[in-house]
């Protein structure tokens, strides 16, 4: 790599559409007069590819995407790369959606222009994220008591910053101004719930990034207090979740009991009535069931998880499926490769497919009926 390589600011779009990535590249290279180096990826998968193998030092994510949305890789880089900066250009102008985004990591929430000047401003915006970020205090490693100390030394030099942590099990945001908390966000949680949880943690990464106002104001004590009192509730083991109370659920309507599914006398005969809620009953009831779903990358990266009860042991059988199909496929030639694995045990079947792009695995449960002898003509 050159000299003069080297120091290009390496900036990733993640979108499906290829016309607005190409777009995109051509027009933003042209701006920053070479300074950036632009790499575009239409999904997942390939962007995690690019991050892997470069030094990515800006994603720009959009939304709307087939597979794993926008939300959920947002979600997957806060988990597997914490200092990356991250920034959301979308075309839903949605403050739920802006929120939510600036909530889990993005630094930015910018929707796609309708014009060059547009562009333009989105080029600005970007460029100033990346100057803003070399401007970084410092990264580091949390052990034990080093978040207070961090936070102790903020506020006592009145400073104003975001302090990010970030671990394998969750992320999390502290706004400092004038070397006052102000906000705190983790997951779902904010104010001092938040504050509590970020500072139970045992472990993890942060990094110091220049204020930006948060979405809203949620703390109002004085930071010593905070600390006091985030030290009892973790010596204390309180839980502060909150308590949910479940209401008592009515019995369900069962499939066969529904109006759609009820012969209809008044048109046509008995038996042609009987047939169309024969039809009805047997594609709500007798349809399978997902109750597990996996997608992973070629490197084993999670890209989209649905009540999978062990990611590992799933990544673990995907990887042995993987390899024993290439010696089949060496072995018997004439069948072509292997793509998919079907297994099936009672009412239970769940199908693996290995492809080059990604690996994935989904588990069905048959209706207690469906194996029963029911037939209607």
């Amino acid at each position: 790599m050159t000299e003069d390589a080297s120091k290009k600011k390496k900036v990733l779009f993640v979108d499906d559409d290829p016309e607005l990535l190409e777009l995109l590249e051509n027009l933003f290279s042209t701006w920053s007069k070479g300074e950036w180096e632009v790499h575009t990826a239409t999904n997942t998968g390939k962007a995690l590819s690019i991050i892997q193998s470069h030094a990515i030092e800006l994603a720009v994510i959009d939304l709307n995407m087939p597979v794993v949305d926008g939300f959920q890789f947002l979600s997957l880089l806060n988990r597997k790369y914490p200092n990356l900066t991250k920034a959301v250009l979308t075309g839903s102008d949605d403050d739920e959606y802006r929120a939510r985004c600036l909530s889990n990591g993005a630094e930015l929430y910018l929707t796609k222009p309708v014009n060059i000047e547009g562009m333009e401003l989105v080029y600005s915006n970007l460029n100033e994220l990346i100057n803003l970020n070399e401007g970084e205090g410092f990264r580091g490693v949390l052990r034990k008591v080093g978040l207070q100390d961090v936070i102790q030394l903020e506020c006592l030099g009145a400073k104003s910053s975001i302090l990010e942590i970030a671990n394998r099990q969750t992320r999390g945001r502290i706004y400092i101004r004038d070397g006052r908390i102000i906000h705190a966000q983790e997951g779902e949680r904010s104010g001092t719930k938040a504050f509590n949880r970020i500072l139970s943690l045992q472990g993890g990464d942060f990094s110091l990034k220049p204020f930006v106002e948060p979405p809203e104001e949620t703390i109002a004590d004085s930071w010593e207090g905070l600390i006091m009192e985030a030290a009892r509730v973790a010596d204390e083991g309180e839980d502060e979740e909150e308590t949910l109370v479940e209401a008592e659920a009515e019995p369900a309507e069962m499939p066969w009991e529904k109006d759609e599914f009820k012969p209809d006398f008044s048109q046509g005969t008995g038996d042609d009535a009987l047939k169309k809620a024969a039809a009805g009953f047997a594609k709500e009831v007798l349809q399978p069931k997902v109750e597990e779903m996996l997608v992973c990358s070629p490197e084993g990266d999670v890209l989209y998880e649905w009540q999978c009860a062990d990611n590992e042991k799933v990544i673990e059988l995907m990887e042995f499926v993987s390899q024993q199909s290439r010696v089949l496929t060496k072995s018997m030639v004439a069948l072509g490769p292997l793509e998919h694995l079907e297994m099936a045990q009672d009412d239970v079947r769940s199908v693996l497919s290995i492809k080059s792009e990604c690996a994935s695995l989904v588990r069905t449960r048959n209706s207690p009926l469906r194996d029963r002898n029911l037939s209607f003509s």
